[in-house]
């Protein structure tokens, strides 16, 4: 949120509206008129707030960055769960790396297949301001008896963990600071190591607009470790931008999953989603063309723990 005495603030003095301004980059900005804050504070790790705005209804805010708006969550939850849970033929483990705000639990829990949904997140603080002014985002998948919630460090407990996964979803924040370490190589080397056989992982994987950059290093990266790699794409109002979204697998391209077995899965699981539907499962793989030209021509080097990638901040 902004400081009391910046020029967002004097402008929204001289108009009468509370509002908020966010920088998606140095030089482009995003503000936000709001109805009225429901919380501000902080966490042991972050700022936290979360507000009502008239075009995107209750909006959380962490370190002053937009998380989610419950007016286009599921756009988000959607790409990022259903394509790599329906590619896979029966899912019964899950491992969600971050997520407080529970949505992507949310959507792992419709599948009936899934038996265990266990989903480690850093914050306690995120979780339980969620649950207070963000319920219907989560829709009691806290509560659910097949949840296993572990707070801790994401990539500690990857290293750590002797539990294996069919599917690893990895929901975090902008690669800023220590959390860059969750975008690298050796990161992706441990989700490989806790998957059985036939598994796979999805990630956020940044702007493809803005951060195209980022973006095609976190994919390249997830390459060096996955025989299949692919992504979907989505414009995200909240972000004021399109977000990109990175599968990977050894053993299925979720591109090449014909529209029949996926109709079959979907069906079978009785799933009701608002952003996602069968048939445009192939089509979400199908990059714009200055991307994919971008994709193969890029000598952008890898993403390591000794360099990771990093968004400027």
């Amino acid at each position: 949120m902004p400081d009391d005495d910046d020029s967002s603030s004097a402008k929204a003095y001289l108009t009468g509206n509370l509002i908020y301004t966010e920088s998606v980059t140095k030089t482009y900005y995003i503000t936000v008129v709001v109805e009225k804050v429901l919380y501000t504070g902080k966490t042991r790790y972050q700022r936290a707030g979360v507000v009502v705005t008239p075009d995107l209804g209750k909006v959380l805010l962490l370190d002053g960055i937009t998380q989610l708006s419950v007016s286009d969550e599921y756009i988000y939850h959607d790409n990022l769960v259903h394509p790599i849970m329906l590619s896979h033929p029966n899912p019964r483990k899950v491992l969600i790396i971050g997520g407080g705000d529970g949505g992507t639990l949310r959507e792992v829990l419709k599948y009936k297949s899934v038996e265990k949904a266990t989903m480690v997140e850093l914050d306690p603080g995120v979780v339980d301001i969620c649950k207070k002014y963000l319920p219907e985002v989560n829709a009691g998948a806290f509560d659910d008896p097949r949840t296993n919630l572990i707070f801790d460090d994401g990539r500690k407990y990857i290293e750590t963990t002797d539990e294996k996964y069919d599917i690893v979803l990895i929901d975090l924040t902008d690669p800023v600071g220590q959390a860059a370490k969750l975008f690298t190589k050796e990161f992706y080397m441990s989700v490989k190591n806790v998957l059985n056989e036939g598994g796979g992982m999805a990630t956020q994987s940044e702007s493809a607009f803005f951060y195209k950059n980022i973006f095609a290093t976190i994919r390249k990266t997830i390459a060096t470790v996955f025989k299949h790699v692919s992504s979907t794409l989505a414009f995200m109002p909240s972000y004021g931008m399109l977000w990109a979204f990175t599968v990977a697998s050894d053993y299925f391209n979720p591109a090449e999953i014909s529209i029949d077995v996926i109709k079959a899965r979907y069906e079978r699981n009785k799933l009701q989603t608002r952003y996602y539907h069968p048939k445009m499962h192939q089509a979400m793989f199908i990059l714009p063309k200055d991307l994919e030209e971008f994709l193969e021509k890029n000598d952008l080097p890898i993403s390591t723990d000794e360099k990771p990638v990093s968004i400027e901040t």
